[in-house]
């Protein structure tokens, strides 16, 4: 048997933590949508096509989600395809075989009306892709209770391709037009695949753990910040308001969007980083 199965090993996260479980020496596989998945297993969340060839493991990792608002908002039967009915179909494959699960959710179960709310509080989301994340964890935990989900807030990989783009088009002395109506408590992605091995390799983790930065900024001081980093004046950025922009469009404008994170800080012994941190992990050449 295989120490961990990642199930959507090719996104940047996917792919990260499964080289953070080699690193570890586990015996790791992972999945892919994409028919040609290099030494990873086929896998479609939408279809299940794949499903019946996936190796036993002592750990199954859910990282694979269709992430996109609008997306999910336009097609919600596909989003509960991939976000609910897969990863619930996925867990009670895994129970009957002893693997532990360990889900990655997301801030979205939540409104982002409550300021840091904990694990223990009841979440009420207002979008299709967080109801059917909150979902799949109520699901998950039906399986097996000794579960683990872990809810992140916006996680920063070091091409995070909106950075990027700021960044390219202040190097071409283009205007960037951040949100100054959108607030996020951004983590890097190296810090969320630390805790993830963390729980993955605990022996006594189970239930919900969340996890952001200490504080949270709006996408306009996000791109001030970086701005400075980078050495770019600070003349080429011109804050819109995202209601304006976004009209029509679903997505996430909640008036907090930091996590009550205490319990994974106890438990994995780390301090929260402060929402700028994540600048400092950035590819800016």
């Amino acid at each position: 048997m295989l120490d961990s199965l990642v199930i959507g090993g090719v996104s940047p996260l996917g792919l990260a933590l499964v080289r953070a479980l080699e690193a570890q020496g586990d015996r790791v596989a992972f999945t892919s949508r994409r028919t040609n998945p290099g030494e990873g297993y086929f896998f479609d969340l939408e279809t299940l096509e794949g499903f019946e060839d996936l190796p036993a493991a002592s750990v199954v990792v859910i990282v694979a989600a269709e992430t996109r608002f609008q997306t999910c908002e336009t097609d919600p039967e596909r989003s509960r395809r991939i976000n609910f009915e897969a990863p619930r179909t996925v867990a009670q494959w895994a129970a009957k075989r002893g693997s532990k699960v360990v889900f990655f959710s997301t801030i979205a179960v939540h409104n982002g009306s409550i300021d840091q709310p904990d694990e223990l509080i009841v979440p009420q989301p207002d979008s299709v892709y967080g109801q059917h994340k909150l979902e799949a964890e109520a699901a998950i935990f039906a399986t097996d209770a000794s579960s683990v989900v872990l809810r992140p807030s916006k996680v920063v990989i070091p091409d995070f391709p909106l950075l990027r783009s700021w960044i390219e088009s202040l190097r071409q002395n283009g205007v960037i037009t951040p949100f100054s109506d959108m607030i996020v408590s951004p983590v890097a992605s190296s810090l969320v695949i630390s805790c993830a091995v963390g729980l993955i390799k605990s022996k006594t983790a189970q239930g919900v753990y969340q996890l952001s930065a200490a504080d949270q900024v709006t996408y306009a001081e996000l791109a001030q910040a970086l701005a400075k980093k980078a050495g770019y004046s600070e003349e080429f950025i011109q804050p819109v308001l995202a209601s304006n922009v976004l009209k029509g469009e679903k997505t996430w404008l909640p008036t907090s969007a930091r996590l009550g994170s205490r319990r994974i800080c106890n438990e994995l012994n780390i301090q929260l980083p402060w929402s700028l941190d994540v600048l400092n992990e950035l590819n800016l050449d």
